[in-house]
């Protein structure tokens, strides 16, 4: 399943970058994410409980960070482990860009599905992974307001 698009963040593009590497405001801003560590200086690891449709899911995530040309891109792959419900593979090119009033962060992302989770359907989960996706810009962008309120303070 191919996913991309672009979102404008009213934020500088460093604080941008700044926040898309710190762990607790990624785990903040992905809907279900309970737990998401840096365990090494390019890989984070975590935990998601999610519901697809009638069913439920527990799924431990990799997340790796590779072609790291700073402020400006990179690529993450991930992966789910752990689930008897299958498993969610991806790969996304992240970009950002100077924009009137603050940053435009464009993506590009193919995700593979398998085991229980792709007999859901295709249509189910494109429709759930888009909104799943417009719901962490969403809480990236609320969570970047909030750091910054608190640096203010």
């Amino acid at each position: 399943m191919q996913l991309e698009g672009n979102t404008i963040i009213s934020h500088p593009r460093n604080l941008v970058w700044d926040s898309l590497y710190d762990a607790d405001t990624i785990r903040r801003s992905i809907s279900g994410c309970e737990e998401l560590e840096w365990v090494s200086d390019n890989q984070l690891e975590g935990v998601i409980r999610k519901k697809f449709g009638p069913v439920k899911a527990s799924f431990g995530i990799v997340l790796s960070v590779s072609e790291v040309v700073e402020y400006e891109s990179y690529t993450m792959s991930g992966s789910s482990q752990g689930t008897s419900f299958g498993y969610v593979n991806g790969v996304a090119e992240f970009k950002l860009v100077d924009v009137d009033g603050g940053c435009e962060l464009c993506y590009v992302a193919d995700i593979k599905l398998g085991g229980k989770i792709a007999q859901i359907g295709s249509r189910l989960m494109g429709s759930a992974s888009k909104k799943i996706v417009e719901e962490f810009f969403e809480k990236f962008s609320a969570e970047l307001a909030n750091n910054i309120e608190s640096l203010d303070e």
